[in-house]
C-alpha cells in the first residue's frame, strides 16, 4: 500500500483570510468553472510533493522533517500574487513568498538531501509561493485582466502581510471529484529540538 504525501509549511489563520479575499476578487471576473479554488482549510507552503510513498517508507519521511525541529521558525511575507508560468497561459494562480527565503531554501535543502539519500525521487525545483488557483485546462481560455491584478496586488501593498511560520507538516493527500483532502500525517514545530 501507498499514500500519496506532500511536505508543507504552515501559513496563519490571517494570511489564509488575506488570500480567500484574494480568490474572491478574481472570481469577480473569471468564470469559477475555469478555475479550481483552493479551499482556506488547504492552503499552505508546499515544500516537497513526494508523490505515492509506500506504507513502510513513510516512518524515514517522518524521522526527516523531525530533524527540522532544531530549526528556528521564519520569517516570511507576502510579496505580489502572480502566476505559472506567466500572466498570459496561466496554469497556476500563486501568491509569491517573500523574507528569509534563504532560510527557507536551507530547510528544503536539508530535506531534499535527507529524501534523497533514502532513495526517495521527486521534482527538486523549489519556488517559494502558496498556490490559490489551479486553471482547468479543459475548460477554455481564462483572461486574468491587468486591472484586476493591480486591484489585488494594491491591496497586498496597503498592508504588511509579515507572518511567522512554526510548524512544518508531513500531509496526505487524497483526491475526490469534489477536490484533494489533505490529512496531517506528521508535524514538526520549527525551534523545539527533540526532547526538549
Amino acid at each position: 500500500m501507498a499514500k500519496r504525501l506532500f511536505i508543507a509549511a504552515i501559513i496563519p489563520e490571517e494570511i489564509k483570510q488575506f488570500l480567500i479575499r484574494t480568490e474572491s476578487c478574481f472570481k469577480e471576473e473569471v468564470d469559477e468553472k475555469l478555475v479550481k479554488w483552493v479551499e482556506k482549510e488547504n492552503l499552505h507552503q508546499t515544500m516537497v510533493f513526494l508523490g505515492k510513498v509506500r506504507n513502510q517508507k513513510i516512518d524515514t519521511v517522518i524521522e526527516i522533517i523531525q530533524n527540522l525541529s532544531q530549526n528556528p521558525p521564519l520569517d516570511l511575507s507576502l510579496k505580489r500574487v502572480g502566476f505559472f508560468p506567466d500572466q498570459r497561459r496561466p496554469r497556476i494562480v500563486l501568491a509569491e513568498v517573500g523574507g528569509e527565503i534563504a532560510k527557507l531554501s536551507s530547510y528544503y535543502h536539508q530535506m531534499r538531501m535527507a529524501l534523497q539519500r533514502a532513495g526517495f525521487k521527486f521534482d527538486t525545483r523549489f519556488s517559494p509561493h502558496i498556490t490559490i488557483g489551479r486553471v482547468r485546462s479543459n475548460k477554455g481560455k481564462v483572461f486574468f485582466s491587468k486591472q484586476l491584478c493591480e486591484k489585488v496586488n494594491d491591496m497586498l501593498r496597503a498592508k504588511d502581510f509579515r507572518f511567522k511560520t512554526e510548524k512544518i507538516v508531513l500531509f496526505q493527500s487524497r483526491l475526490t471529484p469534489e477536490g484533494p483532502i489533505y490529512t496531517s500525517v506528521s508535524e514538526v514545530r520549527l525551534g523545539k529540538p527533540l526532547g526538549v
